[in-house]
């Protein structure tokens, strides 16, 4: 019994540095280890001849053979450990200005401060420009800039809509004073199992530019750094900004209705397609239109009702996951006051004119916010 408690202790006392979980491995699997290599070395030693050698050569060299094979992968895995920084260290880096560095890009027109800890990569692929903030040991960035060739603002904010599986909130942001648009996410880290919420601001300044990261860790609130390094971006310049761009609505194409008698105005370049009612006099609706653009940015369909038949059935929009409209209310670029519904992947706007008997039902299916061409259409229409 003395015997194995020296031996149980012997890998400890030579080894210090050995994880608790190579030893539980060890001692598990120890007196099969052993006796197989008593089996070996019986029939090693007998063809040299040296069948004699004592029990206590036979345990030391098995012992020796068997700590080797257990050594290695421990050392690697602390070498690994070391090279990737901690949750405390992230948010000790982080918090720190001290540390951080100054990233500048006269190419893409911006600057930003970031944790002086993390790798700094630049890409390009097919035109569009990218700048990524890696953690050393990683592959994904904490933090990116993408700055895509000839994208609308809109159109980004879409896409971004579309992959979005867990949407957490949609809000207006500003970066060094240029107002933008923000979309947070939620999601759960496969490698630890973090709980994370994930942001992407999209900034119009001439160009569009999407910044995301890590905006908030639920398990530890102090490493986000999304919001630290938006905080400190930096504009070369202040150009167009597409998403508040006000547009000339007096070179607008004015289009006439025949079947509903209403006309509006909307941009020269836009397609228009009137579809007649099968039935016109069907569920009271009188016409179906649709404006869109060649740049796939806009696209919004006009449907005329009569509002004496259907007045109660757009007071609730049950379809397409929509909030209430009787909640919602907007005063549009002419003064007049709508009901709207924000729904899924569309903006449903009301416009009731009881004098004239109409109910117009607008939707904008292309973003899900109502940028000012959009507030210009609906405030030129007009019933005849």
């Amino acid at each position: 019994m003395s015997n194995g408690t020296s031996f149980i202790g012997f890998p400890i006392a030579i080894f210090p540095t050995m994880t608790i979980t190579s030893l539980i491995r060890i001692s598990l699997i120890f007196p099969l280890l052993i006796f197989l290599n008593f089996q070996f070395y019986k029939i090693f030693l007998h063809r040299l001849h040296l069948s004699k050698v004592n029990f206590f050569t036979k345990l030391t060299l098995s012992l020796i053979f068997i700590l080797f094979a257990f050594w290695y992968k421990p050392v690697t895995k602390t070498i690994e450990e070391a090279t990737a920084p901690s949750k405390n260290e992230i948010a000790e880096k982080t918090s720190n200005l001290s540390n951080w560095k100054k990233y500048e890009n006269d190419k893409l027109g911006f600057s930003f401060s970031y944790p002086g800890y993390l790798k700094v990569e630049e890409r390009n692929n097919s035109g569009d420009e990218y700048v990524f903030l890696i953690p050393p040991g990683e592959e994904n960035p904490l933090f990116n800039v993408e700055v895509p060739q000839n994208f609308h603002p809109l159109q980004a904010y879409e896409y971004n809509l579309t992959v979005t599986h867990d949407l957490i909130e949609e809000k207006d942001v500003t970066v060094d004073g240029i107002k933008g648009k923000m979309i947070v996410s939620g999601y759960l880290l496969a490698k630890d199992k973090t709980r994370t919420y994930s942001s992407v601001a999209i900034i119009s300044n001439d160009e569009t530019y999407e910044f995301s990261g890590i905006s908030f860790d639920l398990d530890n609130p102090d490493n986000a750094i999304f919001d630290k390094i938006l905080s400190t971006i930096k504009f070369n310049h202040k150009g167009l900004n597409k998403f508040e761009e006000l547009p000339v609505t007096a070179a607008w194409t004015i289009f006439t209705n025949p079947d509903s008698l209403f006309s509006v105005r909307h941009p020269e370049e836009w397609n228009v397609e009137n579809i007649k009612p099968i039935v016109p006099s069907q569920m009271g609706r009188l016409s179906y239109s649709t404006f869109k653009d060649q740049d796939f940015i806009y696209d919004l369909s006009v449907e005329v009702l009569l509002l004496s038949k259907l007045s109660n059935l757009y007071e609730n929009n049950d379809v397409e996951k929509c909030s209430d409209y009787q909640q919602n209310i907007l005063i549009i670029k002419s003064g007049k006051q709508i009901n709207y519904s924000k729904c899924e992947y569309a903006n449903h706007y009301l416009l009731q004119f009881p004098e004239k008997d109409r109910l117009f039902v607008v939707r904008s299916k292309k973003g899900i916010i109502n940028p000012p061409i959009v507030d210009a259409f609906l405030s030129s229409i007009t019933p005849e």
